[in-house]
Order: structure tokens, then C-alpha cells, then sequence
């Protein structure tokens, strides 16, 4: 996982935190990056299971881990 595409998860897992499902203009407006490397951040996270979408919104993808936020 590149940096920013760590960045970008970690927007939207402390949105977990809240039961929150970001849409990208969030992550975006959260991350100050560009829409273009957040959709792209966002595709990759989905095709290695790490997030997943209903196309809109994004959560974390199943993991045995816990949260520290």
C-alpha cells in the first residue's frame, strides 16, 4: 500500500469510527488530495479487499484487526 493510498484509508477508517460511509468528495475534502488520486487510491483499496463500496460510499473491508482512533 503506497503512502497515500494509506492516507486515503485512514480517512475513511476514522469515518468508521463515527458509522460514517464516505463518498468521495469527503475523502477528498478530509485529505486535501486531488479527486483524480483519490478515486484512484479508492480503486486500488477496493481491488485488494482492503475498503469496500456500494459505488458511492466506502467502508473498511473485512479484517481481524482492531481500531485505535
Amino acid at each position: 500500500m503506497s503512502d497515500v493510498e494509506t492516507f486515503v484509508y485512514e480517512a475513511v477508517a476514522s469515518c468508521s469510527v463515527e458509522r460514517i460511509a464516505p463518498r468521495v468528495p469527503d475523502i477528498v475534502q478530509m485529505t486535501e488530495l486531488d479527486e483524480g488520486v483519490v478515486r484512484e487510491s479508492l480503486d486500488d483499496l477496493v481491488r485488494h479487499g482492503w475498503l469496500v463500496t456500494d459505488g458511492y460510499r466506502y467502508v473498511l473491508g473485512p479484517h481481524d484487526w482492531g481500531l485505535e482512533y
